[in-house]
């Protein structure tokens, strides 16, 4: 009867796969924006394609969810706040980047948007997703 309720899974495994899954719908936010955005400005870069956008998603979700793992064994209380302000820094570095250097004003538009949309999706979904889990309980 125990081994039936035992989940066979580590809280690390879950964690990744809660990495993985919201890895995959901020590749399907960050796509649909990118191909939106830029068939608007009729114009294509290469920095913000499919392949840029999934890669950059999908790594963004298991590094997440690595890092949000390591943060909730630290502190279990500001686990999710913590975990937001540093998910939130990357867009914020690539955008001071983007709009500090010589790029065009479609471009930074792109990829400021396409940026935030993949980072906000990874920092709701990877906590939600961890509890929805039961990581760490």
């Amino acid at each position: 009867m125990y081994m039936a309720k035992k989940h066979p899974l580590s809280n690390l495994t879950r964690t990744l796969q809660a990495g993985i899954v919201s890895g995959f719908i901020a590749t399907a936010v960050g796509n649909f924006l990118g191909i939106i955005t830029q068939s608007i400005a009729q114009t294509y870069y290469l920095e913000t394609s499919i392949a840029a956008i999934t890669l950059a998603a999908i790594s963004m979700g298991i590094v997440g969810s690595l890092v949000f793992y390591f943060i909730r064994q630290q502190t279990k209380n500001h686990a999710h706040d913590i975990f937001s302000m540093i998910g939130l820094t990357v867009p914020t570095l690539i955008t001071l980047y983007v709009l500090t250097n010589q790029y065009e004003s479609p471009f930074r538009v792109i990829a400021v948007s396409v940026a935030y949309a993949v980072s906000m999706t990874t920092v709701i979904l990877v906590p939600w997703l961890s509890d929805k889990y039961n990581v760490q309980k």
